[in-house]
């Protein structure tokens, strides 16, 4: 999280913590339209009663990492030398699988390649070391069903 606003108003609600994207605005806020919450209204954004979001704003530092899970049509297709918040995105969902074990850097060096085939072949994947739609829904799958989100 990269900023935050107090009372932006609106459709934003009593707070807003900026995410740091390269693809766009994208935050976690409340709203002036609680029925909307859990829809696909908000084009991106994490949106939050905002009871909820005054709760967590004042917990949540500038600087703390926010990782997502969840489909990205826009994603690039990842692989060897490689970098950027993307990588990043990768290398966390796979430390956080169990199948990194290097530093999670934004580079998509030799470790990220060797643990992303290494999860490719679990998942019963093309042990490519690229990580496309394919393998990126599989990854996001599998950690759901880690953190218990979603029954296997």
């Amino acid at each position: 999280m990269v900023q935050k606003t107090m009372n932006p108003g609106g459709p934003f609600g009593a707070r807003w913590m900026r995410l740091s994207v390269p693809w766009g605005g994208y935050g976690i806020h409340g709203t002036n339209n609680p029925k909307s919450i859990g829809k696909a209204v908000s084009h991106g954004c994490i949106r939050m009663y905002n009871k909820d979001v005054i709760e967590i704003y004042d917990l949540t530092p500038i600087g703390t990492p926010v990782h997502t899970i969840g489909k990205n049509p826009g994603q690039r297709l990842l692989s060897s030398g490689m970098r950027g918040e993307d990588v990043e995105s990768l290398q966390w969902q796979l430390k956080a699988s169990g199948y990194l074990h290097g530093k999670i850097d934004g580079y998509f060096g030799r470790l990220t390649k060797h643990a992303l085939i290494d999860f490719q072949r679990s998942a019963g994947l093309v042990p490519d070391g690229t990580a496309g739609p394919q393998t990126m829904q599989a990854l996001q799958k599998a950690l759901e069903i880690k953190m218990g989100i979603e029954e296997p």
